[in-house]
């Protein structure tokens, strides 16, 4: 009897140490990861070397591993692990780089060297308005040269994006070398110590990660971002971040709606599948 006490004691244990530390079911919660996992299918977690346990987690995990993490849309002062379960694939790595388009959908083109300067011409006429421009952005030694019917300046990826929308079309641009993506923009994804460049179209994902995730006060003014009340133009992160998407691209579980999900939100690597629905046609 003593022995049997044990012996289901020891069970308990291990059974417990599995469950907190090693592998935990969990059902899919969506429909966002089909066709290759249904909504209420059953999968087991491996949670070894995830979640705030870790302190090793960039070595852990891979790009296109099916992982699941807590919500990192809920308000800060819920805890991390009260928070709802989501499951989506791991699409950008700590420290990539990614070209997404205005809706933050994945592009397939190579990223843009956001420092180059490209040069561009544009009608010699209109120079007057694209002095007042370059002198309204803050924009400095760009001037390149002229001709008798066009003018020439030099612009970085940031630059050309302010003064094109400055222009709003009313005269045209005309790039000597491939011009950068019209439909789609570079975002760095934060690794843990790197600084992150505030930038025109990463302004709003950058407030709000450092709202949810860095505990420290963000907020835009004027289309410039303000950390604990000071102007910042680039970012030093405390952690390691991942940009996920849904296998099925009309479910919005993912990164497109909820942004970056930071290495403490992880739960771990769905290891297998257990329970699987029988799919009639």
């Amino acid at each position: 009897m003593k022995k049997t006490a044990i012996v289901l004691l020891v069970t308990v244990a291990l059974l417990f140490v599995l469950r907190q530390f090693v592998v935990v079911p969990y059902s899919v919660p969506y429909e966002g990861m089909e066709p290759t996992l249904g909504e209420g299918e059953r999968v087991l977690v491996n949670k070894w070397g995830y979640g705030s346990s870790s302190s090793d987690k960039a070595k852990t995990v891979e790009r296109g591993a099916i992982m699941v993490f807590h919500n990192p849309a809920e308000k800060p002062d819920v805890a991390i692990d009260d928070r709802a379960v989501f499951i989506a694939r791991i699409y950008g790595l700590a420290g990539d780089t990614l070209m997404l388009n205005r809706q933050l959908v994945p592009v397939d083109v190579p990223p843009v060297d956001v420092h180059l300067k490209r040069v561009y011409h544009y009608p010699a006429l209109c120079e007057e308005r694209m002095l007042a421009i370059v002198d309204s952005l803050g924009i400095k030694d760009s001037f390149v040269g002229n001709g008798q019917s066009s003018h020439s300046r030099q612009f970085n990826y940031d630059e050309i994006l302010k003064v094109r929308a400055a222009i709003n079309r009313a005269f045209t641009l005309v790039c000597t070398s491939p011009d950068v993506p019209t439909n789609c923009y570079p975002y760095v994804v934060p690794k843990k110590g790197g600084v992150v460049p505030v930038t025109l179209w990463n302004i709003t994902l950058l407030c709000n990660t450092i709202n949810y995730h860095e505990g420290r006060k963000a907020v835009i003014k004027n289309g410039q971002l303000f950390v604990d009340g000071k102007l910042t133009k680039q970012y030093t992160f405390t952690q390691n971040y991942y940009w996920v998407m849904c296998d099925n691209m009309l479910n919005l579980n993912d990164s497109r709606l909820f942004g970056l999900v930071p290495e403490s939100h992880l739960v771990g690597k769905v290891w297998m599948v257990y329970w699987k629905k029988i799919r009639t046609i």
